[in-house]
């Protein structure tokens, strides 16, 4: 079990499926894979707004609690600072010495046992009391019902079924963004169809390296179809016509290797460009502004909060509303 696994004390509370999920603007983060399953099992997609994470504060903050509270407190997490220090980088690389099994390990027990437990000053001052994000889960949950999140099936069949177009099937397959997917189970299916017909197939935009056939005998089957070209880097559709605009060359005329050394220039590029200095000073201007606006309203509420917590110990919970979903 989880618990057993990774050694926790205390375990999250109980799974569901979330009515609105917020994301980084950061085109690195995500694709419309997932923006695209997400609305289609139900749930509002919202982004912050480029160089303005105080749009949506909460989305910068549990990156920067994970590395201010756990990360950072890592040995090899550091560069040395110290003049005399001849090769910081070398020396955190020495004392890094977690495995990724171990750094997934300390991650879960520090999320379970250690953030979800501690107090925090925005929960304090919207509920009136000392409250930490675990009790502030159990709290509404008292008032909103959970919704069971969807099984692994019904994910994958929300990542495929937004997606669809007919193709011609061949002896040699189908070909679909000038890949060429073939396999026994299709090629049987070939054989079996008349000539020149064509299949409905879903793929995920962000996977190239397989698609999924739908049975024309059952449209609840989906053959799954790997990509002829084998040893492909993990690519999307998108970025795999970037490459090939990039180097001015058609699929037939690329090879798996070239796939791979276009990729790791591509996210280069990417890296480099969201780290620039104008994107960087104005996302640090951003924080500094929200950070004095919250501390302001933090120290303006204090007072009023605390005569209302001595008059009315008591927690209302009908006062606490959600926040406005958009339509």
């Amino acid at each position: 079990s989880f618990l057993q696994r990774y050694g926790v004390k205390q375990a999250l509370p109980a799974p569901a499926l979330w009515h609105k999920t917020c994301g980084d603007n950061s085109a690195a983060h995500h694709g419309q894979g997932m923006y695209h399953a997400l609305w289609y099992l139900g749930v509002a997609n919202e982004f912050s707004q480029a160089g303005k994470p105080q749009s949506h504060p909460y989305v910068e903050r549990t990156h920067g609690s994970t590395k201010t509270g756990l990360i950072k407190k890592l040995c090899g997490a550091n560069l040395s600072e110290e003049i005399l220090e001849n090769d910081p980088e070398g020396r955190a690389l020495r004392e890094a010495a977690l495995t990724l099994p171990q750094l997934e390990n300390l991650v879960a027990r520090w999320i379970c046992d250690v953030y979800m437990n501690k107090p925090m000053d925005r929960l304090t001052w919207r509920f009136g009391y000392s409250c930490s994000p675990r009790q502030a889960m159990n709290e509404l949950t008292k008032i909103y019902p959970l919704i069971p999140p969807p099984t692994p099936e019904e994910f994958r069949e929300a990542c495929l079924q937004y997606r669809s177009k007919k193709v011609v099937l061949t002896s040699q397959g189908v070909t679909f963004e000038t890949f060429q997917y073939n396999s026994q189970e299709l090629y049987e299916l070939y054989l079996g169809a008349p000539r020149n017909s064509k299949v409905e197939i879903r793929w995920h935009p962000l996977d190239v390296s397989s698609i999924s056939v739908v049975s024309p005998l059952d449209s609840k089957i989906m053959i799954r179809v790997p990509n002829k070209m084998r040893n492909l880097p993990p690519l999307s559709f998108g970025e795999a016509k970037q490459i090939r605009r990039k180097l001015y060359k058609s699929d037939a005329e690329l090879s798996a290797e070239a796939y791979h050394q276009a990729a790791v220039e591509l996210y280069r590029d990417i890296h480099e460009l969201n780290q620039a200095a104008t994107v960087a000073k104005r996302k640090r201007g951003a924080r500094a502004t929200d950070k004095q606006q919250q501390t302001k309203a933090l120290q303006a509420a204090k007072s009023v909060s605390a005569v209302n917590t001595a008059s009315s110990p008591v927690l209302n919970l009908q006062a606490l509303t959600p926040a406005p979903t958009r339509k």
